[in-house]
C-alpha cells in the first residue's frame, strides 16, 4: 500500500507542492473466511512515514475455488488534518510474473459498473504491417497468439491438445497462517504470500 501526501493543494501556476511518500505498514492479518468456495484473508495496517502513521487501511483478499484469480477490496479512514493533509495519491502496488511475449500480457481494470478496460502490453494494431483480422480479434479477446495469428507451441515444445472436462468440482484454495506470514495455495499450483513485519510484501509464485 502506498500514499502520497502534501502539505497545500497547489495550483497550475504555482506547480504542486512538494509530496511525501507514505508506505503501508501491516498490523494484523487474519483469515475471514476458509470454506470450500472461498477464502477471505484480512489485513489491516496504516501508511507510516518517519514518525507518523495515518490513513489506516483494511484490505481483503479473496480467492476462489478454480479461479487464479484475486480480488482485492482496499478501503482506508481519512484521519488527517483537512487543511493541511491533502491526498496527492493512494493505491496498491504490487508484482507479478509476466512470461509471456508483451503482446501476450493483457491488463484489466473493473470499476463499479458493467464495464471492463482491457488492453494488451504491447498491441498489435496500428502497425506498419497489419497482422489481420484474425490476430486482431484474437488479441482482444484474450488468448495467446504470435504475431502471425498463430497460436503459439506449448512450453515444453510438443502440441497444443485442448484440455479434458473436469469431471469433479474445482479444488479450494488452501490457506495456511504461519507466524510472520500467510500463503494461499492456489487451485493452479501457484501460491500467494502475504508478509508482515516492517514493509509487507505480496509474492506470487
Amino acid at each position: 500500500m502506498v500514499c502520497l501526501r502534501q502539505g497545500g493543494a497547489g495550483d497550475d501556476r504555482g506547480g504542486a507542492a512538494k509530496a511525501e511518500r507514505f508506505i503501508g505498514r501491516v498490523e494484523q492479518v487474519a483469515v475471514a473466511q476458509s470454506g470450500p468456495v472461498r477464502a477471505v484473508v484480512e489485513v489491516e495496517g496504516g501508511h507510516r512515514h518517519g514518525n507518523r502513521t495515518w490513513l489506516p487501511f483494511t484490505v481483503r483478499l479473496y480467492f476462489h475455488a478454480g479461479s487464479d484469480g484475486v480480488r482485492a477490496v482496499h478501503s482506508f479512514v481519512y484521519d488527517g488534518d483537512e487543511k493541511k493533509d491533502f491526498v496527492r495519491g493512494l493505491g496498491i502496488r504490487f508484482e507479478v510474473p509476466m512470461r509471456d511475449e508483451p503482446h501476450n500480457r493483457h491488463v484489466r481494470f473493473a470499476g463499479p459498473g458493467d464495464g471492463v478496460l482491457s488492453e494488451a502490453v504491447r498491441g498489435t494494431t496500428g502497425l506498419r504491417r497489419d497482422p489481420g483480422a484474425a490476430v486482431r480479434r484474437t488479441q482482444v479477446a484474450g488468448p495467446a497468439t504470435l504475431r502471425d495469428g498463430r497460436r503459439p507451441p506449448r512450453r515444453d515444445g510438443g502440441p497444443r491438445r485442448p484440455r479434458a472436462p473436469r469431471r469433479d468440482g474445482p479444488p479450494a484454495p488452501a490457506v495456511r497462517v504461519q507466524e510472520d506470514r500467510v500463503v494461499v495455495h492456489l487451485p493452479d499450483g501457484g501460491t500467494v504470500t502475504i508478509r508482515w513485519g516492517g514493509v509487507p510484501t505480496c509474492e506470487w509464485t
